[in-house]
């Protein structure tokens, strides 16, 4: 009747008003149910809730049954507000190359305010619109937009679209030309929007654009979000658990999100590239010594070092430092450094540090200590007569020591807990070398007999000149190289900037020892 629809026209300007004040707005309404049609209800729900496939649209269906001919109350208006720091902290992933999109059940006037205050964009940015009811409209408004705006670069422009609509520009026929008018536009915002549509939003971007998602919700209604995504951050709040359950990371507050991506995922990254690197080099360093040793012994499959050397070569040797250095350091400086630059972050996007030219330059230098240990001290052990279990545990050594002091050398940050793992590996390495081969109820468990084998080795001479000879040479090309990579006749400093932290640490080795935490050393890898 008449007064029904009064209260519908005054609860829409109501729920307009909050809306476009950014509240959150909820409409309420009931209905009369007779005991047989609620029984019937229960009935059906539980048969949709029990099935194994098609579940959630069985359970729709069902719901939109009893969802008729509701008795509107009103409406009411909650104000949500933001956390601290969510402009500062969406502006900061801009900034650093991430492109943030907004997928929200509010209202799409609540959905634009909140853009406006979280500094989504500005009052000058352009908006676009997209609130469709069926497909054929939907198709003319995305043809419209596309025609409207060169494709090719973003432009100061947000795409705003609703749940409806979202609906049909998911289907195959239209998804081409979302992706395309999104690529164009700063951000998007799609606003009433289903959890399961969150979800296909996101399953949508990540098969289209071959991208890597992260979501970030604080709700039940973002889980099935999160999973889809190929990281997902729960944040803890007054909504439940259910999101830091479904996520694969928990953090407390939005503001955390920054330190977390900006920070912690660069240094991520930096340590994985390294690593994997690292762990190459040092294989391929390794073993070529047993390949280079096959041409001197005809094939027959011997190896220079002793047995047990090359079983705790990996496990004992390299391993400490390596899991040191690459959990510990800092890559591009210090926190706070990268925090106010966050553009740093994008050497991650674009895949600086993991490449063919790392992996080879990487190859190389393995192969190039490799030989130089392999024939420095082949041919002089071979002037002083040593047997192969001598010269091959001094071979060892040395190359254990290379790896650790490049290990070493290689880290961005140098602290205490980096000189004991690596220069505690190579003493352990020295004098575990030296003890196995007086102990014969250790060597005996093996075929050869190491007896006094490396002692002999060590009280040459011509190791410890060997040892210091190989060092020298097979860290002369790095920092050769790194000099004229660093050279610019218009800013002659620069060169001599690349002497500056190695003079420091050569002078004062004891700085490291410091209460600083960060200690910056400039002799990066060759290409980095």
């Amino acid at each position: 009747g008449a007064e029904e629809d009064s209260l519908r026209h005054t609860t829409l300007d109501h729920i307009n008003t909050f809306a476009k004040k950014g509240l959150r707005t909820l409409a309420f309404a009931y209905k009369h149910l007779e005991q047989a049609e609620y029984q019937h209800f229960i009935m059906r729900f539980r048969q949709a809730s029990s099935k194994i496939e098609g579940r959630t649209e069985a359970i729709s269906k069902v719901c939109n049954m009893i969802e008729q001919n509701l008795i509107l109350i009103g409406a009411t208006g909650v104000e949500d507000k933001l956390q601290e720091s969510v402009p500062e902290v969406l502006t900061s992933l801009r900034a650093a190359g991430i492109v943030v999109w907004v997928l929200t059940g509010d209202k799409q006037e609540t959905a634009v305010s909140i853009g406006y205050s979280s500094k989504m964009y500005s009052r000058d940015t352009d908006l676009l619109y997209i609130r469709s009811v069926n497909f054929d409209d939907t198709r003319h408004k995305l043809l419209e937009l596309l025609e409207s705006t060169p494709t090719g670069q973003v432009h100061k422009q947000a795409l705003i679209i609703n749940g409806c609509a979202m609906t049909h520009v998911l289907h195959p026929e239209l998804r081409g030309m979302f992706i395309r008018l999104c690529q164009t536009c700063q951000t998007v915002i799609c606003c009433r929007v289903t959890p399961i549509q969150k979800s296909l939003i996101v399953s949508t971007i990540k098969e289209e654009l071959k991208i890597i998602t992260l979501a970030v919700g604080d709700g039940a209604n973002d889980v099935s979000m999160l999973r889809q995504a190929n990281i997902g951050i729960g944040i803890a709040g007054r909504e439940g658990t259910q999101a830091i359950m479904a996520s694969d990371f928990a953090i407390e507050k939005f503001e955390m999100l920054r330190k977390l991506v900006l920070v912690h995922g660069h240094w991520s990254y930096y340590r994985i590239a390294d690593f994997i690197i690292f762990f190459f080099y040092k294989n391929v360093f390794f073993s070529m010594l047993s390949f280079f040793y096959q041409f001197f012994n005809g094939f027959s499959g011997n190896f220079p070092p002793e047995e047990f050397m090359m079983i705790t070569f990996n496990t004992f040797w390299t391993t400490p430092g390596t899991l040191v250095a690459f959990t510990l350091n800092q890559y591009s400086g210090t926190k706070e450094g990268i925090l106010n630059n966050p553009r740093v972050y994008k050497k991650g996007r674009h895949n600086v540090a993991f490449t063919k030219k790392q992996f080879f330059l990487h190859l190389a230098e393995a192969l190039y200590h490799s030989f130089l240990v392999f024939f420095i001290q082949t041919v002089t052990c071979w002037d002083n007569a040593m047997g192969r279990l001598e010269c091959g545990g001094g071979m060892s050594f040395i190359a254990i020591f290379i790896m650790n002091i490049n290990l070493l050398i290689r880290s961005p940050n140098i602290t205490w807990i980096h000189v004991v793992a690596c220069i505690g590996s190579i003493i352990l390495s020295f004098l575990w070398f030296l003890l196995y081969g007086m102990a014969p109820f250790l060597y005996k468990l093996f075929n050869e007999d190491p007896y006094f084998t490396f002692y002999m080795a060590v009280i040459q001479p011509v190791f410890w000149c060997n040892l210091t000879i190989c060092t020298v040479l097979a860290f002369l090309p790095r920092f050769f190289f790194q000099m004229l990579l660093s050279y610019n006749p218009r800013y002659p400093k620069n060169f001599e900037r690349s002497f500056m932290s190695l003079q420091t640490l050569l002078k004062n080795p004891g700085h490291v020892f410091r209460k600083r935490r960060f200690v910056p050393v400039s002799v990066p890898l060759i290409g980095t």
